[in-house]
This record gives structure tokens, C-alpha cells and sequence, in this order.
């Protein structure tokens, strides 16, 4: 998704802004092949299975055996879902639940690899120009049905689910008043960007309804990764009749609005405290589906989320550094998993001093990442070097391993960051102590996990280069709307890929893109991606790529941190989750112990 990760967030689990994704148990992430993924047969085997498949959750010897709901399973969100609207969400926390609660045309395996789901078979077709697998053609099932617990939408309850109900999304995507974030990702159809800056009518943007269970769609460039794709929740179907009728305000903002058409239905939300997941009988594969209930609580403090699960009342947590060695020290087996985000600062550049960018470079290098991943992560997470993860396709293995020689790098280099920030300062006309008296904050999630990470950043600063950042806490939910709006200055972030591609990354940092919240702009980057967007030559379409890296490395809109692996432990009873660097937690593979 974006599918970005807001704030620092809690590490048992706390939502976080989202290209949505994540993998397990020691294994890197998963990679999907970067050939077409054309075919009238779908099957799995279209995209290369993870380096290492995502494991399930260590079990049989752990010494918890979880909570005592036979029926149900129980784990932390860790916050609230600030957004479950398919059409304007962009967080991995709102998309942990989404992906048990909805199905788009495909979905990802347990090794990431797009497999049918709504269309149960597809075929694609040369364009009018000759390029091929450009216009495709999905052949919808006739068994998916809308759901909903609400008895006040009862009427709704089996109404079918065809073409027409992703015309009606992606039109809304498109539609700039939807107001939706990830409204790029349909410039991936013709036209698709015309139509959003309304220089074309819907009709000639390459997306059709042929028929109830036929639908067309035509691409404006080349996509190697579509069926990857088309799997993200944005691009999931929404009715048009039930939308208008529940209305904008209320749909999906409550477990009795929640409409669903996955494995299960939303019974029960109470905010900011816990959801409740049922069964959904009438999804088409709920034979498939073994655990009866799921429930999400949204515990935000690290300690309360573990004393909860040492007292039997959840069966999965996300841990910080020091409870991993804790509970690995009483001989609780554990997992982990890269989730593919790379976390780092970002700078809001519209600001005086930080629209400077040797202060902001200054910044980033002025921090001493080993020994924060020592120290206060004391997990497997690394120092990161570039804004793209290490496990996205480049033409000829993963993409990363060709940056280290094309000279795109910075290190922890203090002597080097005051140098900078002497040089970026007498550039935006400042000195220290003005810069330091425009009171500028770090702003991170009201958990005590974010709040010890922003401090050490705070003491890097204060230390090295005699800069005073104060900090600002505010819930996720909070936190996710002050960004949007503009209301921060410094923010830690993390971006996780929502499909296998640098693009996914990349984009991020266009002018105009709606999750560009750092406000950055720069025209030659902009072209880059452009570029990249309609080049169809691999090797090509990654020297464009490896350019921006090389601009973002000199401009620091956002300056890495670390790429993060995470560490969770589940219960005896809970057994058999995906957990993959592009799907963060799945618990639709998951069964129930004995």
C-alpha cells in the first residue's frame, strides 16, 4: 500500500502509514518475478516465491498458551484505524484489517504471488500500437457478494459483486474531490492522470464495464507487476448504489457501515479500543478459512501489550528490542520478519532553514544509526543508505545492489554534518541560534516506544551538532492529519512497498503527489519519473531510477534511518500466519492449535 508507516510508532504492532506490507522468521523479503505476469491461466507460480517463504509464527514450544477463546484469536493492533475506506485509506494498520475484510480482482499468496480472487481468469492483448499485455481483460466470478453486519443495511446483504462496482471505485479514486491519497496509483489506467486533472471525460479513461462479470481495463504504459497490483485495496470495488445510500460520512466508519466482501465481517468496533472479525459465510473460499473470529485490540504501550499477552489475553504482539532478548532469555520462541520499510526523517521543505538542503543532510548524518539500532531497536534492522527497500526487482537482481557502485551513500559523519550545516545555515541566512529559536519539533505517536526513539535522535542532535529539535506527541490518528495538512516540521516516517517495484518508493517525492507530504519539488526529478513511468526497456527504466536516487541523496526531502525487521511473538494456540514484506499481518492462513 503505502503505503506509508506514520510516526515511529509502537513495535507491538502500532498501525502505520502504509504502502502497505511485510516477512518472517529471520527471511528476507520476498520478491515477486519482474517479468509480465500475463496469462490465462493464473497461478502462483506467475511470480518468483519469496527468497525465504514467510514462516508461520514459532510454535508448540513457547510457554503461553493464549487466550482461552476457543473460537476466537486475539491480537494488538497496537492503535486505531484512522481510515477504512478502500477509496481514501493509506495506512498499513487500516489495510491489516482490510485484508481480511476485502478482496480486490487477485490477491498475494502466502508468497506474495498474485493468485485469483474476484476474476477468476483473465487474458491480456496488445494495445493498438503493438505493446503488448497493455489491455486486459478479467472474467469476474459470480459467487462474490457484498456483506455487513449493521441490521439497518440488511437489504444490501448478497447483492452481487460485478464490473461495474470497480468502475464506480476507480472513477472515485480518479476523482479529485474523493480526496484520495493513493489517486496516482490510477494513472496506471489510460488516461488515468487526463482524467484527474479533468482534461478528459470519464469514458475515455481504459476501464470498462463490458458486461456484470466482464471487465476491460487498458494501461498507459507497461506493467510488469499489474496482477501485483490490482491486489491492493485501492483498487478493491465499492457499490455505488449502497456508497450513496450509507453516504460518505458513514461508510466504513463503523462496524454496522463496515460493507465487506472477503473472508470476514466486521461485528464489533469499538474505537480506540479493539475490533472484532467474524467468519464471512458466504465468501466464496470459507472452507478455506479457519479461524472463526479474529480480534484486534489497540493497545498503544509496549509493556501493557506484553503483560497482556503473558496474562493470556492476546496471541500475537509486536516487541521491542529489549523484550525480544527478555523473552528469548526465558526460552519463548520468537519470529521475525522484514516488513520492507525504510524509515526515516521527513522534512516538511517548505519551512525556513529546512528548505535548505545541506541542514537537512546535516541532520541525517549527524546521527549515529549502528548504535541506535544497538541500543534502542536491539533488533536485526540496518542502517539505511537509500529511501527504496532491499527487496524490490531491479532489471538483474534486486535493485539496491547496484546503488553502493553508483555512488549513492552518506554515513554517520559528524565532523562532515557540521561542515554541512555551517554551509546550509550561511545559505538560508541564519545562525545556529536562530535556527534553534524557530522552535521546531520531531513529531512521533503518543507511545512509549516512539517517544524513546525520537528522544535519542533529539540527544544526537543536541550532542553533534548543537541543535535543539523539541519533541511533539500526538495520537496516530492525530498525527496522520497534522501530515496531511502540513501541521509538522520534522516527522520520523516509514514507507513499506505496495507493490514489487522501486516505483513504489520513487514516486513519492513528485511534485504533485498526494503523499508528498514533505512538500518537496524538483522538476528534474519529476521528469525522471516520468521517464521511468513510460520506458519500457528494463535497463533503462533503472538508470532513471537510480538518477532520483542520486537526487535524493543530494536533496534529503526525507533522510533514511534504517530499514526495519520486526520481531513478534504468538501463542501456542495461534499458528499458521502470513506474515511477508508485502502483506503486514494475514491472518486469513492462520488456524487454531489442537
Amino acid at each position: 500500500m503505502k503505503k506509508f508507516f506514520a510516526a515511529l510508532a509502537a513495535l507491538s504492532l502500532t498501525l502505520s502509514m502504509a504502502a502497505c506490507s511485510n516477512n518472517n522468521s529471520a527471511s528476507s523479503a520476498s520478491s515477486e518475478a519482474s517479468g509480465s505476469e500475463a496469462s490465462s491461466a493464473p497461478a502462483s507460480s506467475e511470480a518468483a516465491s519469496s527468497e525465504a517463504a514467510s514462516s508461520s509464527a514459532a510454535q508448540g514450544a513457547g510457554l503461553y498458551p493464549g487466550t482461552p477463546d476457543p473460537d476466537m484469536i486475539s491480537i494488538n493492533l497496537g492503535s486505531e484505524p484512522p481510515d477504512m475506506s478502500t477509496l481514501t485509506t493509506d495506512t498499513t494498520g487500516s489495510f491489516n484489517v482490510l485484508r481480511h475484510t476485502m478482496v480486490g480482482l487477485t490477491s498475494l499468496d502466502e508468497n506474495d504471488a498474485p493468485v485469483p480472487a474476484i476474476a477468476e481468469s483473465w487474458e491480456s492483448a496488445p494495445n493498438d500500437a503493438g505493446v503488448e499485455n497493455m489491455k486486459w481483460t478479467f472474467h469476474l466470478s459470480k459467487d462474490y457478494t457484498w456483506n455487513v453486519s449493521g441490521a439497518e443495511y440488511a437489504q444490501y446483504v448478497g447483492k452481487p459483486i460485478t464490473a461495474h462496482d470497480f468502475v464506480y471505485a476507480w472513477t472515485k479514486v480518479l476523482t479529485p474531490a474523493t480526496g484520495a491519497q493513493y489517486s496516482y496509483m490510477g494513472f496506471i489506467f489510460k488516461n488515468g492522470e487526463k482524467f484527474f486533472r479533468g482534461e478528459c471525460g470519464i469514458e475515455e479513461v481504459g476501464f470498462k464495464a463490458v458486461d456484470d462479470y466482464t471487465l476491460e481495463i487498458e494501461l498507459e504504459n507497461p506493467l510488469a507487476y499489474i496482477l501485483s497490483q490490482l491486489a491492493f485495496a485501492t483498487f478493491c470495488p465499492v457499490n455505488q448504489e449502497i456508497y450513496e445510500a450509507v453516504g460518505e460520512e458513514k461508510y466504513n466508519r463503523d462496524a454496522a457501515s463496515m460493507f465487506c466482501n472477503g473472508p470476514y465481517i466486521m461485528t464489533d468496533w469499538i474505537h480506540n479500543d479493539s475490533l472484532i472479525l467474524a467468519k464471512n459465510d458466504s465468501y466464496p473460499k470459507a472452507s478455506e478459512i479457519k479461524v472463526p473470529k479474529i480480534k484486534m485490540l489497540m493497545i498503544t504501550d509496549s509493556n501493557t501489550a506484553l503483560n497482556a499477552f503473558r496474562a493470556g489475553e492476546l496471541d500475537m504482539i509486536g516487541l521491542n528490542g529489549e523484550q525480544s532478548q527478555m523473552l528469548q532469555a526465558e526460552g519463548q520462541p520468537l519470529s521475525t520478519y522484514s516488513d520492507g520499510s525504510v524509515w526515516y526523517f521527513q522534512f516538511l521543505t517548505t519551512l525556513k532553514g529546512l528548505d535548505n538542503a545541506k541542514i537537512r543532510k546535516a541532520l541525517t548524518m549527524a546521527n549515529d544509526t549502528d548504535t541506535f539500532i544497538k541500543n534502542i531497536l536491539q533488533d536485526q534492522s540496518v542502517p539505511a543508505y537509500y529511501f527504496t527497500c532491499a527487496s524490490l526487482n531491479g532489471a538483474n537482481g534486486f535493485f539496491t545492489d547496484r546503488l553502493p557502485n553508483e555512488g549513492i551513500s552518506f554515513g554517520y559523519d559528524v565532523e562532515g554534518a557540521k561542515k554541512m550545516l555551517e554551509e546550509g545555515l550561511a545559505e538560508a541566512g541564519l545562525t545556529l541560534e536562530e535556527f534553534n529559536a524557530l522552535g521546531y519539533a520531531i513529531t512521533t505517536d503518543d507511545t512509549d516506544t516512539a517517544l524513546k526513539n525520537a528522544q535519542y535522535f533529539q540527544e544526537q542532535w543536541k550532542q553533534n551538532l548543537g541543535v535543539e529539535i523539541q519533541i511533539k506527541q500526538m495520537t496516530y490518528k492525530d498525527r496522520v492529519a497534522a501530515t496531511h495538512s502540513g501541521n509538522f516540521e520534522i516527522s520520523m516516517f516509514g514507507w513499506s512497498p505496495d507493490y514489487n517495484d522501486p516505483m513504489t518508493f520513487l514516486d513519492l517525492w513528485v511534485s504533485d503527489s498526494t503523499n508528498n507530504d514533505s512538500k518537496y519539488n524538483n522538476p528534474a526529478y519529476d521528469e525522471l519519473i516520468n521517464l521511468a513511468r513510460t520506458e519500457g526497456n528494463t535497463e533503462t527504466r533503472e538508470g532513471y531510477f537510480v538518477e532520483c536516487e542520486k537526487i535524493l541523496n543530494e536533496d534529503m526531502p526525507c533522510g533514511p534511518i534504517y530499514a526495519r525487521m520486526r520481531n513478534y511473538v504468538c501463542s501456542d494456540k495461534l499458528v499458521g500466519m502470513t506474515r511477508t514484506t508485502f502483506q503486514d499481518i494475514n491472518c486469513n492462513t492462520a488456524s487454531i492449535a489442537g
